[in-house]
């Protein structure tokens, strides 16, 4: 009998160790799929983990952000009642812009700010004086989506993974959406170069730069479209589009003779 107890002891003790084992795996698996879904719900979180990037930047994405970065868009372009100049993105002033009447409401230039990326690398995207500023971005998406915007070089992008990936190697790349209301206008921003993981493309949106109600140097396309019903859905099942086309970076940076001297996008600008 004490054989048996003395064997019934041990065996007790392994069983109540599973047992305990088990339950401190359940509670960590718990604990932790919390923490994971916490963190799936901000976008702070999720999408700036750079440290697990998986959609590198090649040379030529690096050349192209440090060239977007040139534009300032955190201080030009800004919305304002104040009229601008689309390629400059500064105020218009002067005596016969002084005797115009003042405008009733701030108006944002998002669409006048990639017309004027777009000519920085020598790209013609539908600006002034072809149309004019009011509800330009609904007629850049119509125009790029025409046989005119292919036959300028655009090219529709099948997703925001291939946008993010088109924009890290080197090609202009903008994501525009057209209001629903004939009445009201759309938005288009421009993607940025981004070493991000998939998971943050699929339910954040690529990188983008943008003028708008607020000017982001850098911004998940979530947040700049936000003003936008819908645009946005997780693995770019909204109403907006991407477009794409190649460039030329040196020309972005350098002066033309410049870049008769270099191709290999480490050229600088000329003092």
């Amino acid at each position: 009998m004490n054989h048996k107890c003395d064997q019934a002891g041990p065996l007790s003790k392994r069983k109540l160790a599973v047992i305990l084992t088990k339950g401190t795996v359940a509670l960590i698996v718990i604990i932790v799929g919390e923490r994971f879904a916490s963190a799936g719900d901000s976008r702070d979180q999720l999408c700036h983990l750079s440290e697990a990037s998986w959609v590198l930047i090649t040379p030529a994405g690096r050349s192209l952000t440090a060239a977007l970065d040139q534009l300032d868009v955190e201080h030009r372009w800004l919305r304002s009642d104040l009229r601008i100049a689309w390629r400059s993105g500064e105020p218009i002033t002067g005596p016969l812009e002084k005797r115009r009447a003042p405008r009733t409401a701030a108006e944002t230039h998002c669409s006048a700010f990639a017309a004027a990326v777009a000519s920085h690398f020598g790209v013609y995207l539908l600006r002034p004086p072809e149309h004019s500023h009011v509800l330009l971005a609904d007629a850049q998406f119509d125009w790029l989506s025409s046989p005119s915007g292919r036959q300028a070089g655009w090219k529709s992008v099948k997703g925001p993974l291939d946008a993010q990936k088109r924009a890290n190697s080197g090609m202009l790349v903008v994501a525009v959406v057209k209001n629903s209301d004939a009445r009201l206008p759309g938005h288009i921003a421009v993607v940025r170069p981004s070493d991000k993981r998939v998971i943050c493309i699929t339910r954040c949106g690529p990188q983008i730069l943008q003028a708008g109600f607020t000017n982001y140097r850098s911004a998940d396309l979530i947040l700049g479209f936000e003003r936008h019903s819908g645009a946005w859905l997780p693995a770019g099942k909204g109403s907006v589009r991407f477009f794409s086309h190649t460039v030329d970076l040196c020309l972005g940076r350098c002066s033309a003779s410049e870049c008769s001297r270099s191709r290999n996008f480490n050229c600088e600008r000329p003092d």
